[in-house]
């Protein structure tokens, strides 16, 4: 949501903003998507406890279909939480963003340009390309760092 104020606020500087009902029901449709996403980690979540190592305990989903990595279910809904959770958030910030820097990337000075403005403007380039780069660089990380737990916890559980 911030980055599409920033967004609008750089772009269309002159347009108005969204009214509080509609920032409202943006808030609450996020709210909304959240909850469904985890009703499923809800219903079909359970334990397996690891007898050989101190009674450790392990949680993992089992899905009506079957346990994990072998439920039709399960991939459909891992499609589903990547495109809600990755891909949708991912794209929105890489076009925003990219907009963005591209929108002050071009924009001029008002007035006599001095070295040390070109250098600013050098310098603020530089600030933008390592922004996009570094956000994107760590979004993608944290995520995959995240499905490598997964796929280490279900190798460990046989599944």
């Amino acid at each position: 949501m911030t980055r599409s104020y920033r967004y609008m606020a750089i772009i269309k500087p002159l347009q108005p903003r969204m009214g509080r009902k509609l920032t409202l029901l943006v808030a609450l449709g996020t709210w909304l998507i959240g909850v469904l996403m985890g009703i499923p980690y809800l219903l079909y979540f359970t334990t397996y406890t690891i007898e050989e190592e101190n009674n450790r305990i392990l949680c993992y989903m089992e899905w009506p279909d079957g346990i994990s990595n072998e439920s039709y279910q399960e991939y459909i809904f891992n499609v589903v939480f990547l495109v809600v959770t990755y891909v949708v958030p991912i794209l929105s910030m890489m076009f925003t963003y990219a907009r963005i820097g591209l929108e002050l990337w071009g924009s001029q000075s008002i007035g006599e340009i001095t070295q040390r403005q070109m250098d600013n403007i050098k310098s603020k380039r530089r600030h933008i390309i390592s922004g996009v780069i570094i956000l994107n660089g760590s979004i993608t990380h944290s995520r995959n760092c995240c499905s490598v737990s997964k796929v280490c916890y279900a190798d460990k559980l046989g599944l």
